[in-house]
């Protein structure tokens, strides 16, 4: 049993969002498996990519955003969860004003796996 507390870890910062690792897969018991929090100022847009290997699943905490995933829009409101397969093309946007919190939960995550198409 592990409680991972708000306060706990820490914030790595990229240019369009911070995301910190709240379980990686030694926490989880399962090779390529991580939960991360991931939050977005208003106006922040993440680079289209794709993974080869790794499926993202995504759940808003807080506040609003878009996924668009092979061109197709999903507002990210409070509540919903999105699945992205490997191979899908996809971005994250803060289209609101106010902060923009989510989860992601990568399944055979592993180094090298992000490429621009």
């Amino acid at each position: 049993m592990k409680a991972v507390r708000p306060e706990e870890g820490t914030w790595e910062e990229n240019p369009q969002y911070a995301k910190k690792v709240l379980l990686d897969s030694k926490e989880l018991g399962t090779e390529g498996c991580v939960l991360q929090v991931v939050r977005f100022a208003p106006g922040s847009v993440s680079k289209a990519h794709f993974h080869k290997h790794t499926k993202e699943i995504f759940y808003s905490l807080k506040g609003t955003g878009v996924v668009k995933i092979n061109g197709e829009e999903i507002e990210l409101a409070e509540g919903t969860t999105v699945l992205c397969s490997p191979n899908e093309v996809h971005s994250i946007e803060n289209n609101s004003d106010s902060e923009f919190l989510f989860l992601v939960f990568k399944l055979n995550a592993m180094q090298n796996d992000f490429f621009e198409p």
